[in-house]
């Protein structure tokens, strides 16, 4: 379990969190929130990468600041939006580094798994490519093949949707809700706010650095929260358990004053 007590982060004075409060069980949680609302900050302080200027965070009641990297990285993974590699590896090379932070070089059966995860993300024909001369795309999925490698029980996705295509973001919204039902933690970020609803069990909205609803996307509540959330209103429909939202688009704004 992830804990978050009274997370306070700022970049010089802008504040970017303030007094955020989370738990993060088991469970597909998705975090939606205007441009600028902290989200991507968040999963790097959960992640340890960066460090609150006040508050806590805690895997598992240990604090993160107090973990060693190869420590985290045992538990916990970031699909980030700016990962890049030193040298030219190989697609193959770059998910089987999933292993090494558990000291594991290497052998044909991992080899074997590796291709096996690149070919259920329909990629597999990319295995001996040049990960640098991948389309953002390709290389979103094989970074999620890498931290499916790595075989942690927190995984951290920044705008899961980025680069994907439709076709490509259901399977791997897939993918993922089958890990969270077997019991591993997923939190992603979100743009796409009907994707967030359709797939997860928890659904956080992020405004400024704050918290301002933490509820389950089935619940009644939901158009009207998200019309607070990004200050804007919403059609809305039910889809069996599920609202979709899209929103409404004023006319008549532009007049033709000649």
């Amino acid at each position: 379990m992830v804990n978050l007590v009274g997370v306070r982060f700022s970049y010089g004075n802008g504040v970017v969190l303030d007094d955020v409060n989370l738990k993060l069980d088991p469970g597909f949680t998705a975090i939606v929130g205007p441009n600028g609302s902290g989200k991507t900050t968040l999963l790097k302080i959960i992640a340890g990468i960066l460090r609150p200027d006040r508050g806590e965070v805690e895997i598992d009641g240990k604090p993160v600041h107090r973990m060693k990297r190869s420590e985290i990285s045992k538990i916990l993974t970031l699909v980030s939006q700016d990962y890049e590699t030193s040298f030219d590896y190989a697609v193959i090379d770059v998910v089987l580094m999933g292993g090494l932070v558990r000291g594991l070089f290497p052998n044909s059966r991992d080899v074997e798994r590796a291709r096996n995860i690149l070919n259920d993300l329909g990629i597999g024909r990319l295995a001996e490519r040049s990960f640098r001369r991948l389309s953002g795309g390709e290389k979103r999925l094989v970074l999620l093949a890498k931290a499916l490698f790595q075989g942690v029980e927190i995984l951290l996705v920044d705008e899961l949707e980025l680069h994907l295509d439709p076709g490509r973001e259901v399977e791997v919204a897939g993918l993922l809700r089958e890990m969270a039902n077997s019991g591993k933690t997923i939190v992603s970020v979100f743009h796409d706010v009907n994707l967030a609803v359709s797939i997860s069990n928890r659904l956080i909205g992020l405004r400024r650095g704050e918290i301002v609803f933490d509820v389950d996307p089935e619940s009644d509540s939901l158009p009207e929260l998200l019309s607070d959330l990004y200050r804007t209103e919403f059609e809305k429909f039910r889809l069996g358990n599920r609202w979709f939202v899209l929103p409404r688009i004023r006319c008549g704004i532009l007049s033709d004053e000649g």
